[in-house]
């Protein structure tokens, strides 16, 4: 009878130590699908802000474009009313020139912007600087 006690101890060991070892097998797969998530979360998370990040620095490119097309605007201002102030007051031909010379040179300017904010991204080009090919 000792021996047949002694046996169902043992078989109790046993059933308690698959018990556990399965307990501790669902706590571990637990433990890692709330890992997968986290990090689930954590990249899309970052890939997210990689995006915006993106957007943000597009933004901050065309603005700056917008900057440098306003600046290119306000200076030919000041040149054509130089050219129209020089032709009322009949200036010389060579002087004329060299105003209609300062002033293509200034239209080379943004042409040469034009392509770099092309290269850059033709989305952020003003739509307005195609009127200037008139």
């Amino acid at each position: 009878m000792a021996a047949v006690v002694q046996y169902l101890i043992c078989l109790d060991a046993v059933v308690y130590s698959e018990d556990a070892v399965l307990h501790q097998l669902a706590q571990n797969r637990e433990v890692a699908r709330k890992s997968w998530l986290r990090k689930k979360a954590y990249v899309q998370q970052s890939e997210s802000s990689k995006l915006k990040l993106a957007s943000l620095e597009q933004e901050i490119q065309k603005a700056r474009q917008q900057v440098k097309y306003a600046r290119w605007l306000e200076e030919q201002n000041k040149q054509i009313n130089e050219l129209r102030t020089a032709v009322n007051a009949h200036a010389s031909d060579s002087d004329l020139r060299l105003i209609v010379d300062g002033i293509m040179a200034h239209y080379d300017e943004i042409f040469r912007l034009k392509g770099v904010a092309a290269k850059a991204d033709i989305s952020s080009l003003p739509g307005n600087l195609y009127m200037l090919i008139d």
